[in-house]
């Protein structure tokens, strides 16, 4: 694996080319979205998507985001662009949010998982923005980590779970927003909300009911570390045991158990910060090797909301 050190502001477009030479010629990149990092190859080439799939040891059903610049023709990968699908674009392109719409014909069935819709999004990274106009192609991006594990917010992360699994790793030092786009289906001129994010869709309608792998980051337990993982009520006290752990909380969380260790994500509030440093922290934790992790809940709404989405499902739903 090569890694290619740029500058998170300004990338240098020569600096960049190399990564964007192994896109065309079929390999695998992983760099920064302002959300996570992604691990890109070519959308619209199915062997160049399946290199994604074996790298991450990912499912076959569970679908990939298409990542574009904001300024591409949406019919390049949606066989019908509605009205809703163009506002949305033009109210949050570029930016941490996925249009999921009927896809076309050229969209590989590897990419949607054999669906018939395809999930879009414009990242506003400078760095993944240049690198997808040296391609001048579509990239199919997940989170550049092993399945089902915690996302990974630096190259460091990224280097730890894929290594040598993928050609070249662009760092660009931690990801701004920290955790995934939220997801929004286009239907019969219906928004309905798939995944939580940073961005808020007025008018979106969450659907729980909605199948797993409709969307990524749906599974019931996701982003998780490989030491047992629990929930905690905003503001509760981890009831006394046996166990010796590390609890992920905040300036105003009660103080853990005698013995145990405490990780703050800043204050309940800021809850831009707690996204951000939510899986560094969760990371950080599981390399402890404690006998478990216990991370409180935000109880906050907005970006509070898709944190505490992304603690349940880095949970399971279980609590303490």
């Amino acid at each position: 694996m090569r890694t290619i050190v740029v500058d998170p502001d300004q990338p240098d477009a020569d600096e960049l080319r190399p990564a964007a030479e192994v896109l065309i010629a079929g390999g695998l990149v992983a760099f920064p979205t302002e959300t996570v990092y992604g691990l890109g190859a070519l959308a619209l080439d199915p062997e160049a998507a399946q290199r994604i799939f074996d790298a991450k040891g990912r499912p076959a059903d569970d679908p990939l985001i298409v990542h574009v610049r904001p300024h591409w023709e949406l019919d390049l990968l949606f066989s019908e662009v509605t009205q809703e699908v163009r506002a949305l674009a033009a109210a949050h392109w570029p930016g941490p949010l996925t249009i999921v719409g009927p896809k076309r014909d050229t969209v590989p069935d590897v990419v949607t998982s054999g669906r018939p819709t395809v999930a879009v999004r414009a990242p506003s990274h400078p760095v993944a923005a240049m690198l997808l106009d040296l391609v001048g192609l579509p990239l199919a991006a997940p989170s550049a980590n092993r399945f089902s594990y915690v996302s990974p917010t630096s190259a460091d992360h990224v280097a730890a779970d894929l290594g040598d699994a993928i050609d070249v790793l662009v760092d660009a030092g931690p990801t701004p927003v920290g955790i995934e786009s939220t997801i929004v289906s286009v239907t019969g001129g219906r928004l309905t909300l798939l995944r939580p994010g940073s961005v808020e869709v007025a008018g979106a309608v969450a659907d729980d009911t909605a199948p797993s792998h409709s969307a990524p980051g749906r599974m019931d337990v996701h982003y998780s570390p490989d030491t047992p993982t629990r929930g905690l009520a905003p503001g509760a006290a981890i009831p006394s045991g046996d166990a010796i752990g590390v609890l992920i909380g905040y300036a105003d969380s009660h103080a853990p158990p005698p013995g145990w260790s405490f990780v703050s994500l800043g204050e309940r509030s800021d809850t831009a910060g707690v996204a951000r440093r939510l899986y560094a922290a969760l990371r950080a934790a599981d390399l402890a090797h404690p006998d478990l992790i216990v991370v409180e809940y935000t109880g906050m709404p907005g970006t509070g909301a898709a944190v505490d989405d992304r603690i349940r499902r880095a949970t399971g739903s279980r609590t303490s």
